[in-house]
């Protein structure tokens, strides 16, 4: 369990819990930064590969980054 991918971006602050108010005004319990994932490569690899397999599954005509 502790290896497991949620733990892993929870360690490394990447999920938050709390309160948060988000950009929409709208207030949540989390707080998801995947943003700081650069500074922990290994866990940036393992959520690409992650990604990656989900996507394999979709059919879809673009991809845009937000």
């Amino acid at each position: 369990m502790e290896n497991s991918l949620s733990i892993r971006l929870f360690n490394a602050a990447c999920i938050q819990f709390g309160t948060f108010t988000l950009r929409s005004g709208l207030i949540s319990p989390i707080y998801v930064d995947l943003r700081l994932l650069v500074s922990h490569p290994p866990l940036l690899r393992e959520v690409a590969r992650v990604m990656a397999e989900v996507a394999c599954g979709l059919q879809f005509d673009r991809i845009a980054a937000i």
